[in-house]
């Protein structure tokens, strides 16, 4: 049986270059596309306009750095290996998902499929038109939580037995697509949001090879629609005040304040 062709859009952190590597053994992986910014988080956030967000983008730089969350990721899906791409992977940063002659490259590539995880949202309507098959990886239970950061907004809402991953196809809604697989995670070994989180994307990874599996026989996905609109979560939405209320709501958990 011959491998799916396949695209990965997604971007450059050791979660997202464990789960390149692991696509590349089951799929014949054309090519990777890492979306990745021009300019450094910190001075990003000088850019805006309005003070508090100024303040709020600084914060979240700032908190990176206190936790060490970029060698708390590479420790937990690298261990003390190097973070990198297997040699035989053919990747391009790029700065735009979305942009024209990025689309064409991959309409060019004709890829059985497209997976996405962590990169920007696909607006460019070829994606669409081609009928590409496109599956996303969400680190988050939809409808329920759509957008970015859903482990952490789960806590936010002291909802911790929604902590869970959703992994989909897309369609021109915002994670609203036909549901794949759609998982609640055990959280009774909670320690971090960060730990919580890596623990969710990597129980998500090992979902992929059945998947795979499953499009490649042509066998049923058994796949299920959104029963409703969640709320859609932004990066801008985290700030200060609401790290310090996951913070609390994270303590008061692990000492059984909330069950």
């Amino acid at each position: 049986m011959s491998k799916l062709t396949a695209v990965l859009l997604t971007r450059g952190d050791p979660r997202h270059v464990y789960f390149a590597n692991m696509l590349s053994q089951h799929v014949d992986l054309k090519h990777v596309a890492i979306h990745t910014h021009q300019k450094h988080a910190f001075f990003r956030a000088l850019e805006h306009q309005k003070i508090g967000r100024n303040l709020s983008e600084i914060w979240k730089v700032i908190r990176k750095c206190i936790f060490f969350s970029s060698f708390q990721e590479k420790m937990f899906f690298f261990g003390r290996s190097s973070v990198s791409l297997k040699d035989e992977i053919s990747y391009s940063n790029i700065f735009n998902v979305n942009d024209e002659k990025f689309v064409k490259k991959i309409v060019d590539i004709n890829p059985n499929i497209i997976f996405t995880f962590g990169c920007g949202v696909l607006k460019n309507k070829n994606y669409f038109e081609k009928q590409f098959k496109i599956l996303n990886l969400h680190s988050g239970l939809i409808p329920s939580y759509r957008g970015v950061d859903s482990v952490y907004w789960c806590m936010y809402n002291k909802e911790f037995d929604n902590i869970g991953y959703t992994i989909h196809f897309i369609d021109k809604r915002l994670d609203m697509g036909q549901l794949v697989a759609s998982t609640k995670v055990d959280t009774s070994k909670i320690l971090t949001v960060s730990q919580t989180f890596f623990r969710v994307v990597k129980l998500a990874i090992e979902k992929y090879p059945e998947i795979i599996n499953k499009i490649s026989l042509k066998q049923d996905l058994a796949l299920s629609k959104p029963d409703k609109h969640g709320k859609i979560y932004y990066e801008r939405d985290r700030n200060f005040y609401t790290d310090m209320v996951v913070f609390f709501n994270l303590v008061c958990y692990k000492i059984g304040v909330f069950k």
